[in-house]
């Protein structure tokens, strides 16, 4: 089975933003990827994404990828939680117990031993476990080539399931300005 074209524009949208320097909003999207592809994997007659589906996706296809890290799971999910609900690294509410802060390291293309990192503060990354951003997304690649190469549900199930998902999909509507001189 192909990577569907509704993941590889994902795929392409992320590279846009690691390319241009824009890294949290390309974390962002990459829990959102993650979300999805937890979704396509979930036991077939289950409905509802959860928990999880998000960590055993990881845990099944992308982190044989990635089998040196500081970080399992369970922290990914936390560090998602803090960025899709709060917009920060650490959760608030019941889920703040479980919310992990996550230092993103990263190379600057064409340097590879200049790195940077993502945090608020200096104490927060000095507190924080790491995480290569780079590593992490090649890893997640390969692992979502993984999947679709050698899907674990009956292709028919999986293609529900994008057909659902793409029924989700926002529609932007550009207005078409009129024409200089139309009244």
């Amino acid at each position: 089975m192909n990577i569907p074209h509704l993941i590889q524009r994902d795929i392409a949208d992320i590279n846009v933003l690691l390319g241009r320097g824009r890294l949290r909003s390309a974390i962002k999207l990459m829990h959102a990827l993650i979300e999805q592809m937890a979704s396509l994997s979930m036991p077939e007659c289950t409905e509802i994404n959860n928990r999880s589906h998000y960590e055993s996706f990881l845990d099944r296809f992308v982190f044989p990828y990635l089998p040196t890290r500081d970080y399992d799971a369970a922290d990914l999910y936390a560090s998602r939680c803090g960025f899709i609900h709060s917009s920060r690294w650490i959760g608030q509410g019941p889920a703040a117990v479980s919310c992990q802060n996550i230092k993103w390291d990263f190379r600057f293309e064409g340097t590879p031993h200049a790195f940077g990192a993502i945090c608020y503060d200096e104490d927060d990354c000095k507190s924080s476990i790491s995480a290569d951003l780079n590593l992490f997304w090649s890893a997640l690649k390969q692992g979502i080539g993984s999947f679709f190469s050698n899907p674990p549900l009956p292709e028919p199930t999986i293609q529900d399931r994008l057909e659902w998902q793409a029924d989700f999909i926002p529609i932007i509507v550009v207005p078409h300005s009129p024409t200089k001189g139309a009244r």
